[in-house]
């Protein structure tokens, strides 16, 4: 059995750090010795969601405890794709506008 791992390299330009590599999608396939195919992965953006102390959420009450909440930071993010994190090759960017 193989798989194929789909992980978000970090982007050194994010204002919050994010992780080196962060595993996303995966799939397991059955391939015979020689054969190739083509996998699909898909993941959801909030996959990419960091913590952020700057924010307070609408309503919440101001003290400490409800100081901070996850976001997606704009920016770009390079997508590397491998059967394992040890050998990764990178694939694409994928860019995030947020609102």
């Amino acid at each position: 059995m193989n798989s194929c791992s789909l992980y978000v390299v970090r982007d050194e330009a994010l204002p919050i750090p994010t992780p080196l590599r962060l595993l996303v999608a995966y799939e397991r396939v059955r391939l015979e010795p020689g054969e190739t195919t083509v996998v699909d992965l898909e993941f959801p953006l909030s996959r990419l969601a960091v913590w952020d102390d700057t924010l307070r959420l609408e309503g919440a009450v101001d003290d400490w405890l409800h100081q901070g909440a996850l976001r997606v930071q704009a920016g770009r993010y390079g997508l590397a794709a491998g059967p394992s994190a040890g050998y990764l090759r990178p694939t694409a960017e994928l860019t995030v506008h947020t609102a």
